[in-house]
């Protein structure tokens, strides 16, 4: 009996061993399939961009546009005074002929102009004042002298003045405005030529339009 425990003992002994050496493979494999890294994606690569060759050229200014005047074309330089006076739609013109002639945009504060026909027969005046402008004293006046069709006239504008046929106020330069070398406005003359006729009495005034421009400089 002793004998055969001996050798159950052995087989037993070395089944056990057999079956350690057996289970440590598969715990190895196990643990090899467990801790194995799992795998990584790769992140996709950004796509490529193609960036346009800008212009090396610094961008240039725009040319400034040429004064032009509300009708579009370009306004130049004013080299002659002018003035014209409209009466029952007849123009008449002057300009800055013969030596009296002149043309003061800022003369004191106020504007004067005396301005003549080319054949110096026929002549317009005018002197206006804002008020304030001046010294306080003066007032508008104009006058004007013209061959109207052989018809001579002599005309004037001022408030002061009063004639048998036209009362003092009946003459004045009215509506009248001037800014830089341009002056315009309205005209109530009396016809110097008629107006001390009694018998006429009383005169209504002469109704004229009137734009002065001075030269440049």
């Amino acid at each position: 009996m002793s004998a055969l425990r001996t050798l159950a003992v052995g087989t037993v002994f070395i089944a056990v061993i057999a079956a350690a050496c057996g289970g440590g493979d598969s715990d190895a494999e196990e643990t090899d399939a467990t801790t194995a890294p799992a795998p990584t994606t790769a992140a996709p690569a950004a796509p490529e961009t193609t960036e346009a060759a800008g212009s090396t050229e610094a961008p240039q200014p725009d040319e400034p546009a040429p004064d032009t005047t509300e009708s579009g074309a370009t306004e130049s330089a004013v080299t002659e005074s002018a003035a014209s006076v409209t009466i029952d739609g007849v123009p008449y013109e002057f300009a800055s002929n013969g030596p009296a002639a002149t043309c003061n945009p800022d003369f004191f504060g106020g504007f004067l102009a005396v301005l003549y026909t080319p054949d110096l027969g026929g002549n317009f005046s005018v002197e206006l004042w804002d008020d304030g402008s001046g010294d306080g004293a003066q007032v508008p006046a104009a006058r004007m002298t013209v061959d109207a069709g052989g018809e001579i006239l002599d005309l004037e504008a001022d408030p002061d003045m009063s004639w048998p046929a036209a009362e003092a106020g009946t003459s004045y330069v009215a509506d009248f405005s001037y800014e830089g070398s341009r002056a315009e406005g309205t005209i109530y003359f009396i016809n110097n030529e008629v107006a001390f006729d009694a018998s006429l009495a009383p005169l209504e005034a002469i109704v004229a339009e009137f734009e002065v421009v001075c030269a440049d400089g």
